[in-house]
Parts: structure tokens; sequence; C-alpha cells
């Protein structure tokens, strides 16, 4: 199994270049200058609208032409650019051990990577029973190594409290963009967790990291199987039918978190750790 810096190729920070975050709504109540489109008028070179002319106002800006046709000033307004608030949630739960949590780690890193090259500002919050390591973010890329050394420290332990950790992370509502990495499995409802980020003013995209054993399991006979995190046991010969029954819950459960992912405005990534990495972006960020 590679490492996460190792994933970090300069082949694959070219692909990343090319990457950019479906951030469209217009970003407000920032105080840091970003490439993100504000709701305020400001400083930016891209044009928004005219105004009446009013004393003070930079003659630089006047529109000439307006003033020729109509012989009244007006002055050009502009958007102000702003830095978006990219706040990443990282399961390290004991369930993710293993391929799970090297894939939510190299995909959580891109997802920085790419905001962080906007000069967006990222906010990483690790999590199992309760949020357990932060990792704030400074302006710009220079942080991108920090980030890839944090993650390399990083290991998985503990039970899932998704409900816990949406409120340690985000407390209060803060507008912007929220990827929460996981297998969704948790012992609490991950609806109401779910539910918690997009009231705090989240567009939420859930990232659901299944094994191919957890997505389609082929299984037969008997088996004892274990909970990694509570170490429960469960007896059972596994079936055709049982294997069907388990489909169902499966696609059901997936549907109750795609819908509370589509009612903030994201939605739903699920796929299994066989896939390429880039197979991931590009469902992210279609």
């Amino acid at each position: 199994m590679k490492t996460i810096s190792e994933v970090f190729t300069r082949e694959y920070l070219a692909y990343l270049n090319h990457l950019s975050l479906p951030w469209r709504q217009k970003v407000h109540n920032q105080t840091i200058n970003g490439q993100r489109k504000s709701g305020a008028k400001g400083q930016s070179m891209e044009f928004s609208d005219f105004r009446p002319y009013m004393p003070g106002d930079d003659l630089r800006r006047v529109d000439k032409r307006s003033f020729a046709r109509q012989e009244q000033l007006y002055t050009k307004v502009y958007l102000e650019e702003k830095q978006a608030m990219v706040h990443l949630l990282l399961d390290a739960s004991a369930s993710m051990a293993g391929e799970k949590f090297l894939t939510a780690c190299v995909l959580a890193a891109s997802v920085a990577y790419v905001a962080m090259k906007r000069n967006d500002r990222v906010s990483l919050f690790v999590f199992s029973d309760g949020v357990t390591q932060v990792f704030q973010s400074g302006q710009g890329q220079a942080n991108f190594p920090s980030l890839l050394q944090f993650l390399q420290r990083l290991s998985c332990g503990g039970k899932t409290d998704l409900l816990r950790a949406a409120v340690q992370s985000l407390p209060r509502p803060k507008e912007g963009i929220c990827y929460l990495f996981s297998d969704g499995f948790s012992q609490d409802d991950p609806a109401k967790a779910l539910q918690r980020l997009s009231h705090a003013r989240q567009k939420l995209h859930l990232v659901q990291i299944l094994t191919p054993e957890e997505a389609d399991p082929q299984l037969l006979g008997d088996f004892r199987l274990t909970d990694r995190e509570t170490e429960a046991f469960l007896d059972l010969t596994i079936d055709a039918v049982l294997l069907e029954s388990y489909g169902q819950a499966l696609r059901q459960f997936q549907g109750a978190l795609r819908q509370s992912c589509e009612k903030s405005g994201g939605r739903l990534v699920s796929m299994t750790t066989e896939k390429p990495y880039r197979a991931w972006l590009e469902a992210i960020f279609w």
C-alpha cells in the first residue's frame, strides 16, 4: 500500500492543477481576499454593474460612454474577490483502517490542494467519536506540504460519532463548502449529522468510501463477523437471500444520505477503494 506522499507525484499535482471546486455561489461576509466572487462590491477587475456617480468616486471608474450618451455620470462597479471557506471532515474511526483511510486522506489532500491554489481557506477536522485533531491552512499552496505531513501522522481508532463531529467542527453557521470523507457508518443516525452540517450553511458533499466487500459482498457460508469499532460479533449463515437483503438495505441507506446532501445543494459520491483516485476526483468535481 502506498503512502500519501508517494501518491502526490509531479504528474498527479499537474492533474490537480486543472481542477476547480464546484462552488458557484457568491461568497459573503469574508474578510480576506482570494479568488472567489463575493456579493460585496470591491476592487477586482470583473465588471458587475453601473451606479450613479457620487462625489469622491474614483474618476478612473467613471464610464465616459454613458456620459456621452446620456450626459450623466455613472461609476463602474466591480465584484470583489474573496476566499471561500472549505471545511474537510476526515473519518479516522476504526472502521476506516487500511485502504479506506488511505483513500480518504488522498482525496481530502487533493481537495485541499485544489482549494489552496485558489487561495481558499481550508480547515481539516479529523474525527472518530468526536473531533480529535484540527489542521488550519494559511493562505496559498505553501501550506500543502505541512498538510501532507499532518495526514501522514494520523492513524485510525475508536468509534464513529458523526453528529458529535459535526457539532464540534462547525458549532456556528459558517457559509462554505464541506466535504465529509467517511464510510458513513456511525453509531448514531448519519442523516442527523448531515442535517446539522447543512444547517451550518454548508454546501455538503459526502464522499462515501467503501471496500469492494462492503459494496458488493460475495461471501457464502457460515461466518463470524466482528465489528472493528465495538468488537461485537455476529455468527450467521450467509446465503443468496441474505445478500440480496443486504444490497437493498445498503441502497436505502445511501438513498437517505443522498437526499440529505442534496437538500444542502451538495451530493453523495460513493465508490470503492479499488477505483483510481482520478475516477474519484472526476466524480467529486463534476
